[in-house]
């Protein structure tokens, strides 16, 4: 069940969807890589990944020419160690001539 937003400023986007007014939205958002389009996904989609024509490819067909980790993040408490899988999957996506930058978030 969903409670009304009574006395609230509320806005429709889009068409018949309505929420409240002052939601942020996501294209006035400070795009933290500079302009640079990317995506973020966990440990168990990396897993299924494969390289074709030198770029890391999905099973859900996502495909990318390179791969940046992020190894420091405040928001990971626990981001120093990779689990033994992870570690291996990297390897074997490089040797198959993917392109992979690990790195510390500034």
């Amino acid at each position: 069940m969903r409670l009304a937003n009574k006395g609230e400023p509320l806005r429709e986007l889009p068409a018949g969807v309505r929420h409240p007014a002052n939601m942020a939205d996501p294209e006035d958002w400070i795009n933290p890589l500079r302009g640079y389009a990317y995506d973020s996904f966990n440990p168990d989609v990396l897993l299924t990944a494969n390289v074709r024509n030198n770029c890391v490819e999905f099973p859900c067909g996502a495909s990318y020419g390179l791969l940046v980790l992020l190894l420091l993040h405040p928001m990971l408490p626990s981001n120093k160690y990779m689990s033994p899988q992870v570690v291996q999957k990297l390897k074997e996506l490089v040797q198959q001539s993917a392109s992979i930058v690990l790195n510390e978030m500034a």
